[in-house]
Parts: C-alpha cells; sequence; structure tokens
C-alpha cells in the first residue's frame, strides 16, 4: 500500500497490469481451402492479406490466391468474389461468378463499394453495392502512364502494393516509388514521388519527395492525410491534407527500439500494414513479429508479437503471443449500450493463415470525487485497469492506494 500526501487538489492517472488478449477469429493454420457457410474458426484460409470492416460489422479480407472473403457478425464466413479459377475475368457481372488473380490490398468507401488491388494482372477492380465488379483502374500492362486522364486508360505496375481511400472516396496506390490518387470522377494523378527510389523531401511537397519503390502499406486517416510505409528507408512517413511530407516513424535504420519515446526516434523493421483509430492513433506492423502503435501525441510503444515467429499466445496477453509476418490491420470502433468506446485490431496473421483480434479501451474511466480523504480503486478489465482520477479536497489529506 502507497501513501499519497494531497493538497488541495490532485490529478493522476493510475495503471494497472490487466493485460489484453488475443484470440484467433478465421483460420485453421493450413490449406487449401475447406468451403463456406462454416464457423469463420474452422475454415482453411490462405494469406490473409488486407482487411477491412463495413457498416454492418462484417469482416472482409482478400484470401490471397483467389478470393476475396466476408466473416459475419456471427462468425460465419463466406466468398463474396472470385472462385477456385486463378485468372481475371468476370467484369460486368456478379463478383462471386467472377475470377481473381492474387487479390491483395483492399479499400472501402463509405458508398459500399469495395476495392481490390489485383497486382499481378496490373489492374484495380472494383465490386459496387450491388455486387457487380469491374475494372477500376489500370489496363493490363505493366507500365506508368496516363496521369490527368481516366484510370482506366492509364498503366500502372505490378508494384502497385498498398491501396486505401480517405473519407471523400478517392482511392490512393503506391506505384512504383510514386503514390498515386484516383478521384472521384475517376481520374487518375501522382501525388508523391518521382519514380526515383530513395529517400528526400521531408518538410517540402511529396510531389518532389523521393520514396522507395515498395511502399507496402498506405492509410488515409480521416484528417486528409496518407501515412504510408517507406519501406527502404525503414520509415513511415506522412502526406498532409496540403501535400507537405514528413517522416513520423523510424530514423533509417533497421531495428526495434525507442519503446515510450518519440516515434521519430524509434528504430523499426520492415513495415508490413498500417492502421489508424477514429482517436488517431496509428498501428503498424514489422516484418520481426511485433506491432506496435503511434498515440496522438507521437510516442511509439509495442502492442502485440513477441518478436519471435510462430503461432502461439491465443486467450493469453497480446504482447507475449507470437505472430509470423502480420502484415493486414484494420480497427474497429465499438460501443457499448452504456456508451463505453473500444478499439478491436484485427491481424492479418500472413504465414499463420489466420486472422487475429485483440481488443483495447478507447477511453479511460474516470471519476470525480469531492470531499473524501479515502478512496479504494480496484482494476477495470474492461479499461485495461486504467483511472483517470481527479481528487479534490478542502484541506491537506492523505490518501491510501
Amino acid at each position: 500500500m502507497k501513501k499519497i500526501i494531497l493538497g488541495a487538489a490532485l490529478a493522476t492517472t493510475i495503471t494497472s497490469a490487466f493485460a489484453q488478449t488475443i484470440s484467433t477469429i478465421a483460420g485453421i493454420g493450413a490449406f487449401p481451402y475447406n468451403g463456406d457457410s462454416i464457423q469463420a474458426t474452422a475454415a482453411a484460409i490462405v494469406y490473409p492479406t488486407d482487411i477491412v470492416i463495413d457498416k454492418s460489422d462484417n469482416i472482409i479480407f482478400s484470401d490471397n490466391l483467389t478470393r476475396v472473403r466476408k466473416i459475419s457478425p456471427a462468425g460465419i464466413i463466406s466468398t463474396i468474389a472470385g472462385n477456385a479459377t486463378y485468372s481475371s475475368t468476370g467484369d460486368g457481372g456478379p463478383a462471386t461468378t467472377a475470377t481473381l488473380s492474387n487479390p491483395g490490398h483492399l479499400a472501402l468507401d463509405k458508398k459500399g463499394n469495395l476495392y481490390i488491388n489485383e497486382y499481378v494482372t496490373f489492374r484495380l477492380r472494383k465490386i459496387d453495392a450491388a455486387g457487380i465488379i469491374t475494372t477500376f483502374a489500370g489496363t493490363g500492362v505493366n507500365g506508368y502512364s496516363g496521369d490527368g486522364g481516366p484510370a482506366t486508360a492509364a498503366q500502372i505496375s505490378n508494384n502497385t502494393l498498398g491501396m486505401t481511400v480517405d473519407t471523400a472516396g478517392n482511392v490512393y496506390i503506391s506505384d512504383a516509388g510514386r503514390i498515386r490518387k484516383i478521384d472521384t470522377n475517376g481520374i487518375i494523378t501522382t501525388i508523391c514521388g518521382t519514380g526515383t527510389s530513395g529517400y528526400s523531401g521531408d518538410g517540402g511537397p511529396a510531389s518532389a519527395a523521393r520514396i522507395g519503390y515498395s511502399s507496402q502499406a498506405l492509410r488515409a486517416n480521416r484528417l486528409g492525410e496518407v501515412i504510408f510505409s517507406d519501406v527502404a528507408a525503414f520509415r513511415l512517413r506522412k502526406i498532409s491534407a496540403s501535400g507537405i511530407i514528413t517522416t513520423i516513424c523510424g530514423t533509417g535504420v533497421s531495428g526495434y527500439a525507442g519503446d515510450g519515446g518519440p516515434a521519430t526516434a524509434a528504430q523499426v523493421k520492415l513495415c508490413g500494414g498500417i492502421t489508424t483509430d477514429w482517436d488517431g492513433n496509428i498501428y503498424f506492423a514489422e516484418n520481426g513479429g511485433k506491432i506496435r502503435k503511434i498515440d496522438t501525441s507521437g510516442l511509439v510503444s509495442w502492442v502485440a508479437g513477441d518478436g519471435t515467429y510462430g503461432f502461439a499466445g491465443d486467450g493469453g496477453p497480446a504482447t507475449a503471443a507470437k505472430l509470423n509476418r502480420p502484415g493486414a490491420l484494420c480497427t474497429g470502433d465499438y460501443s457499448s449500450p452504456s456508451g463505453e468506446r473500444s478499439v478491436t485490431l484485427y491481424i492479418g496473421d500472413y504465414q499463420n493463415y489466420r486472422i487475429r483480434k485483440i481488443t483495447y479501451p478507447a477511453n479511460l474511466s474516470s471519476a470525480n470525487i469531492s470531499a473524501q480523504s479515502k478512496l479504494t480503486l480496484l482494476p477495470n478489465p474492461t479499461h485495461s485497469g486504467r483511472f483517470s482520477v481527479q481528487i479534490t479536497l478542502p484541506q491537506r489529506e492523505e490518501m491510501d492506494i
């Protein structure tokens, strides 16, 4: 027990050791495909490359060989695009009868349009809210051309890996040393990068900056910013709504260091996935098997994975779990009937052939206490045992904890 001497007022935060737990929500750790309309935890999935969540809380993910699949809130898995055939056909018809080749990153806009990065065919495809699939960008020819014109007439490269959509419905893709934007009229432009691989330009226009060829992860946040992993530079960078590029994490040295301090002073390894939550926290996956978080004050911390490859830890603390090349990340913000918020982090555990989840509190529990000289605090699992307590006393008192 500790005794704290209180003056006229005290504001403090007390944190217990309660840890977030990790669990598997899809996949059995093996493939090939073993059917739909079953519990996702009994289904075989292959290389979950990206994850999005729709307005009905369906979890949609790319089952990387030939399908895009969905997990309902009841946990039932189904296929929403593609089949067993490795090809790229079916435009103008139902997505369920179309074929896909290595569906990769996904993006979902507010209208319910789902965008699929079919990078091996040099195309982006789109499934509208009615379930009809079309080609949204690319001609099927590897290259770089078409800025200022329709995205469907533009060439995109086989390095088109990352993809995201902003709140206005603009789609962004990484494309061999560039980041390109397809606006809501279908016109494509380059907003970042010169096509020459490198690292330069921080503090200036993103269009004049150099970035690496393999910017695998992109994420647009609700502020109109685009965050991306500059893999070869061992950094996370950000394009502001006004088009200025900066580094937000990493020093350019590959490694794992800096937790608890400024993200700009931390070392990072290859980054395979990025997501954000409603509050503006950034989560990113590292190739070393860890998930880290940058909070809104710019501090970096470790939230999942013990840094060694493998599969272990379900039902236990997320930081003690083993992951195998985690890549896809997605957050879901949820509210309880009493109004308490939580954030669920979904992880594509790529080479474990599983999707896993961790739930975090979005807010701290708080209480205002007046004219009390003694207070007992007990950990609250709903909020990770964290409390924000403000105490106002009429005179100098003592509090035992």
